[in-house]
Parts: C-alpha cells; sequence; structure tokens
C-alpha cells in the first residue's frame, strides 16, 4: 500500500504531497479503523468499511495546486459552515489548499459525519 501511495503522490508538488497526507493524517486520526484504497487511475485516495461505494464514505483527489476532500454522501451531511461545493447528486467536495482547513472544526464534523452514514 505505502508503495502506491508515493507513486501516487511523486506526480504532485510537494504542496499538494504535504497537503495530502495530512488530510490523510486526520482522517485516521478521527477514523482509525478506515480502510484505504490507493487509486492512482482516479488521482486519489478512498476511505471507507469495506469493498464497493456504499461502505466509503470519503476521498482525498490530488489536483494541480489542492486537494479536494470529496464526500460520497456529502447531501445527507450537516454543512452549516457551508464549506461543501459541488453539483452531483450525492458527492460534494471541500478545497483544500491550506492546513487550517485541514483542521478546523467544520472539517472534523464532515469527516465523522460522513464516517457514521457508510458505518455497517
Amino acid at each position: 500500500m505505502e508503495d502506491d501511495l508515493q507513486l501516487l503522490l511523486d506526480d504532485f508538488n510537494p504542496e499538494v504531497q504535504q497537503l495530502s497526507l495530512s488530510v490523510r493524517a486526520r482522517v485516521f486520526d478521527l477514523v482509525p479503523d478506515a480502510q484505504e484504497k490507493v487509486m492512482r487511475g482516479y488521482k486519489s485516495l478512498s476511505y471507507g468499511f469495506g469493498s464497493g461505494m456504499k461502505w466509503q464514505f470519503a476521498s482525498i483527489v490530488l489536483h494541480g495546486e489542492r486537494v479536494n476532500l470529496q464526500f460520497h454522501r456529502a447531501t445527507e451531511l450537516p454543512d452549516p459552515a457551508g464549506l461543501l461545493e459541488g453539483t452531483g447528486k450525492a458527492m460534494r467536495h471541500v478545497k483544500i489548499r491550506t492546513e487550517e482547513i485541514i483542521q478546523s472544526e467544520e472539517v472534523r464534523e464532515l469527516i465523522e459525519s460522513a464516517a457514521a452514514l457508510a458505518r455497517p
């Protein structure tokens, strides 16, 4: 797994690599039993509690200058701060450009709520 993660990160600049690792650490801090899947073709890391989309709760999607923290059932999540962006039927994302947003209370609540929805 670590080799796949490094291969994914190698395609991006150091800032995006660091943001990705920080979001990853935050997910595991809040949801230590989450299972991670490296999806190099999608330039992402996916988190859930089993195989299949119904058990997935979030993904980290790497972009050229930022990372998106994507929530698979975002339309069901409380978002009083209005962080979620997008127009998908269920998915929404938070654009991550700084460490401060990763460590924010609002992002913590989104991660924990998303994980609770996906738990078997």
